[in-house]
């Protein structure tokens, strides 16, 4: 194995654990937005549609994009958007505020998600061994310790602003290691005339 291919393993991991971890910070903070802008529980249900709509709606931009740009612009924009946009479910302070973040952040994890998985396809291709069940477990471990560290947070009463705050930190930090390490992904083949 190649110190590339190595290093390009990584970027990839760390792609995953950091789009994991976002969505996960998110779920302890669920309750807490409830009582903050003081709705039932259908409109929380109407709110947390807007992460989902966010997120298949960007899906569909970021694929053609990604065919001809790569991923890593999408990784590296979708993890650093999802980290900006985290803070604001912690303070969003009426409901179409929230429903503005939610959506954004859900398009961020959207465009992430393409791209990671672009990426880990190249990587995996490249490596000519299985690794995407790999990249997957790393989602799950993030999503575990996300939602973990927030809880923990949540737990002792710090407040939930400073625990978002830490945790996007921690993405930018994560995605910062990973970024020199993010290979390039083939764009759209053209046609050969012959």
């Amino acid at each position: 194995m190649t110190i590339q291919t190595s290093g390009a393993r990584l970027a990839t991991r760390l792609a995953f654990l950091v789009s994991g971890f976002g969505l996960a910070c998110w779920a302890p903070l669920v309750p807490l937005a409830k009582q903050r802008l003081a709705i039932g529980d259908g409109s929380l249900g109407l709110l947390l549609l807007c992460l989902g709509l966010g997120s298949v709606g960007a899906m569909q931009l970021a694929g053609p994009l990604t065919s001809k740009l790569g991923a890593r612009p999408a990784i590296l924009v979708g993890g650093i958007g999802q980290a900006i946009l985290l803070p604001f479910l912690a303070f969003a302070p009426t409901v179409p505020t929230m429903a503005v973040a939610l959506l954004l952040f859900g398009a961020f994890l959207g465009v992430i998600e393409v791209g990671m998985n672009v990426h880990a396809v190249e990587v995996e291709k490249q490596a000519g061994t299985p690794l995407m069940s790999g990249f997957h477990g790393l989602f799950s471990v993030g999503g575990f310790v996300g939602s973990a560290l927030l809880t923990a947070v949540l737990s002792l009463k710090i407040s939930p602003g400073a625990g978002v705050v830490a945790a996007s930190v921690l993405m930018i930090a994560t995605l910062a290691l990973a970024a020199p390490r993010l290979i390039p992904t083939p764009g759209p083949r053209r046609p050969r005339w012959s």
